[in-house]
């Protein structure tokens, strides 16, 4: 059982470790910041796939970063955080509000899907949490030599 535990905790690097932002990402990512602060919601539109264009057409799109803007200001910094498939997680602060905007992008460099949310920061790493599942005192154990 023990070295089951060691194996496992091992590998929990290997599966959950830091995803390095893409340059397709970031450049989107830069270009909606650049245009967002601008007030330049039509150059938003035109990031977007076809699908995606579909889904909020320019008026749409318009009225609601107007509302956005009204409500949390400009961007005043972005930071990548992760990839939480299929999006791109930035940790963005607004004047007045802390939102985590995820962006996802497809192979042709267009947004297809953006989602704006308060941003919550992580307090427990994904292998503590998956210790509620076991007995306490092999959590405990755990615990006492981490």
């Amino acid at each position: 059982m023990k070295n089951i535990l060691l194996i496992a905790f091992a590998l929990t690097p290997l599966l959950s470790f830091a995803q390095a932002e893409t340059k397709i990402s970031k450049e989107i990512a830069s270009q909606f910041e650049t245009f967002y602060n601008a007030g330049e919601y039509q150059k938003i539109f035109e990031l977007y796939a076809p699908e995606m264009a579909a889904a909020l057409p320019l008026d749409k799109t318009t009225d609601f970063l107007t509302t956005l803007n009204s409500q949390v200001g400009k961007i005043t910094e972005r930071t990548f955080m992760k990839y939480e498939v299929p999006h791109a997680l930035y940790k963005t602060n607004f004047e007045k509000a802390l939102l985590g905007l995820y962006i996802s992008v497809n192979g042709n460099a267009k947004i297809n899907g953006i989602l704006i949310k308060p941003y919550v920061e992580e307090t427990e790493n994904a292998a503590t949490n998956g210790l509620q599942d076991y007995p306490s005192d092999i959590a405990e154990t755990i615990h006492s030599n981490v």
